[in-house]
């Protein structure tokens, strides 16, 4: 890493570099590839150069030294130039070179204000005046906004394209609008908030037919009717169940809370799952239709495990395998086995659903906890098994011979 120079040592190295012509007036910091300030003491010229440029290259003062980076201009020659690039509308006080500043004024507007001379010269004029040149004249916006089917009523404050303008619009309200914005088609800011309102708004009418089209009996408001969705409303489903619900959650959940998990059962079931390949098996669609027998079997149980009596966890085991069943009640009737239950006919398959529930639920199934069910699967399979295992199973958990952690 280099060394970091003190100022003192700059100085010195300057000193013996140039002598006291050049003095050091203000120091940009450590870096010394920063712009610092230069002192002339020959010209009395000021000037801004990095440290590391002036002790490495030996340039000094760029007005009595032509030979440094960049020649510099004089007055009289910086002059000449700006009257060539502006056309004599500006004019400049207390040049000192290209890169330092320099007042300017404007012959056109009269503005004044500074500037580094070579931007100037080269390139920039007045801020004012090319703000004026580019502004739309009043003619123009009022011919403009009367295409529009609008009318014009105040544009002098028009400045740019950011100002404001007073219209009168077609609805025939009387506001203020922003020039930029009525040009890329915005219009009455009364009109849009109601349009936006009116999005959000609905009819009873509306109600009570999007109540009818899903099956649903209207019944009243009870806290009264407002066009806004949060208006609770009272319904009858076709099961009979009263439900009180806002109007939002309606349109979303169009039924009865005690039927809501049924409706979402049905909507994402088959077709209307997002994972749906074109049906499973004929096995797991029956295995799907035994929810009624799982029901009954909870009851028997009263919700808890038989082994334990633990409500958490809980799951339905068949005494006898399900796959047993399945295949017993296939051979037995004779059903041929195809690749997807999409393969049957509705007719089919509620014929096979019917059979195959006749013979299922002949035999309730037993409450118990998920990880004793799969202890019990772990030491006698899935499919071999019989009723007298899972009794001589349980025994074995009751006195201690098979843990369950």
């Amino acid at each position: 890493m280099p060394k970091i120079l003190t100022i003192e040592e700059i100085k010195n190295n300057l000193f013996d570099r140039f002598s006291n012509d050049l003095e050091l007036i203000e120091y940009s910091g450590r870096c010394m590839n920063n712009d610092s300030l230069f002192y002339c003491n020959k010209c009395g010229n000021k000037w801004f150069s990095n440290v590391s440029y002036l002790m490495h290259k030996g340039v000094g003062c760029p007005k009595c030294n032509k030979t440094g980076r960049k020649q510099e201009i004089f007055s009289d020659e910086a002059e000449k130039r700006l009257f060539e690039k502006h056309n004599g509308k500006i004019i400049m006080y207390n040049f000192s070179s290209l890169s330092e500043y320099a007042d300017f004024e404007c012959l056109v507007c009269g503005r004044k204000w500074k500037n580094i001379a070579r931007r100037v010269i080269r390139k920039d004029g007045c801020i004012n005046c090319q703000h004026n040149n580019d502004r739309l004249s009043l003619e123009y916006i009022e011919n403009y906004v009367k295409s529009q089917g609008c009318i014009l009523i105040d544009g002098t404050t028009y400045k740019n394209a950011k100002s404001k303008i007073f219209v009168k619009f077609e609805c025939g309200h009387n506001n203020l609008i922003i020039w930029n914005d009525f040009q890329q088609g915005k219009r009455c800011i009364q009109c849009g908030i109601q349009l936006r309102l009116d999005k959000h708004r609905t009819k009873e009418i509306d109600i009570i037919n999007f109540l009818e089209k899903n099956d649903l009996i209207f019944i009243d408001f009870p806290n009264g009717f407002n066009t806004q969705k949060t208006s609770s409303v009272r319904y009858m489903c076709d099961q009979g169940h009263i439900t009180e619900r806002k109007v939002d959650r309606i349109y979303k959940y169009p039924t009865c809370k005690k039927c809501k998990k049924i409706y979402l059962s049905k909507i994402h079931r088959g077709e209307g799952n997002h994972a749906w390949k074109g049906g499973g098996s004929l096995k797991s669609f029956l295995r799907n239709s035994i929810s009624e027998w799982k029901k009954e079997s909870f009851k028997k149980y009263n919700f808890k495990c038989y082994i334990t009596g633990s409500t958490k966890n809980l799951v339905v085991h068949h005494l006898i395998s399900f796959s047993k069943i399945y295949y017993s009640v296939l051979k037995k009737n004779n059903i041929e086995i195809k690749r997807k239950f999409n393969d049957y006919s509705k007719e089919e398959l509620d014929l096979i659903t019917k059979i195959f529930s006749d013979e299922h639920n002949k035999v309730l199934g037993i409450v118990i906890t998920k990880s004793i069910h799969n202890k019990f699967h772990k030491l006698y399979g899935t499919k071999n098994f019989a009723p007298e295992n899972f009794y001589e199973f349980a025994d074995n958990i009751r006195n201690g011979k098979i843990s369950i952690i």
